[in-house]
């Protein structure tokens, strides 16, 4: 069953489309039909698929170091018989981040609720997921040591792991020395060991760092220093607009790319990792290690 949901970042006065009140995305044309695809193009109509057959066999947890990171770089391994939950470290980053900062004013507090909701949004109402936030401030803003944040990072993730009886955990692999992607990755890379055996840990590309081949390659390759890994490569032939779907929602970290726009942007990545493993369909690769070496 198929249901619109409207987002809540949007509204329509004197037939214009705007952002969070504040900013004017474009003039909406008076035919319905038209204007209805421009409001899908934007984001502010998304579709929710909801898979009333739906029969979960595995666990998930998807550690995101950020809110997005779980749309933008994990949706690709998520099978229909899995039970997810995205656990985001860090809510809180600089204003600057903000990409409508130079057209919108809002505060660093304001900034972390948006974030949250359009978390919330894309990830139990459109997703019907799990998801939960530490509420962390990004390393380059917080004041309390890192050591606590780490700590706090595998409590948690120990916790869910008996909560929910895990068979998976999904982490970033740090591509693009992004300092809090690479916290995230030490805290529980360091304490893996420790984890339960029973639960496989996947490694996830991050998008868009892992465009980049030489950042891509050499990070992968200091992780194969440490770990032995297994491919996994999936096919997204029929998981992309669920994928995009998602994403968009993600607006006030994509101001100036519409719908279709992402839609070409993630299937080129599909197609260049399609190629790159002589597959037929469009294709995404996780890694997976191998606890028995």
């Amino acid at each position: 069953m198929i249901e619109d949901i409207y987002m809540p970042f949007f509204s329509i006065n004197n037939g214009k489309l705007n952002y969070l009140n504040k900013f004017t995305i474009c003039e909406l044309p008076k035919e319905e039909n038209i204007q209805r695809k421009i409001l899908k193009q934007y984001g502010a109509i998304l579709e929710r698929n909801i898979n009333t057959n739906k029969k979960a066999t595995k666990n998930v947890l998807v550690i995101e170091p950020h809110p997005d990171d779980f749309a933008l770089s994990a949706m690709g391994y998520i099978q229909n018989d899995m039970n997810v939950t995205v656990l985001n470290i860090f809510s809180c980053m600089k204003i600057e981040s903000f990409t409508w900062n130079g057209h919108i004013s809002i505060n660093e507090k304001e900034y972390e609720d948006l974030r949250l909701l359009e978390s919330k949004i894309a990830i139990e109402e459109i997703l019907d997921y799990n998801f939960i936030s530490l509420k962390e401030k990004s390393t380059k803003i917080t004041e309390k040591p890192l050591k606590e944040i780490q700590k706090n990072i595998i409590y948690n993730i120990e916790k869910l792991i008996s909560e929910k009886h895990l068979d998976i955990l999904m982490i970033p692999m740090g591509i693009g020395e992004h300092q809090d992607h690479i916290l995230v990755y030490n805290a529980i890379t360091n304490e893996y060991s420790k984890l339960n055996s029973k639960v496989e840990i996947i490694f996830y590309p991050e998008y868009p760092y892992a465009r980049c081949k030489k950042s891509y390659i050499d990070r992968l390759n200091d992780i194969k220093k440490r770990f032995e890994l297994s491919e996994i490569v999936t096919n997204i032939e029929n998981k992309l607009e669920g994928i995009v779907n998602a994403i968009s929602v993600y607006k006030s970290q994509h101001d100036d790319i519409n719908k279709e726009q992402m839609l070409a942007i993630v299937r080129e990545d599909g197609r260049a990792i399609a190629t790159e493993y002589g597959k037929e369909n469009i294709s995404l690769v996780y890694y997976k290690i191998d606890r028995r070496k």
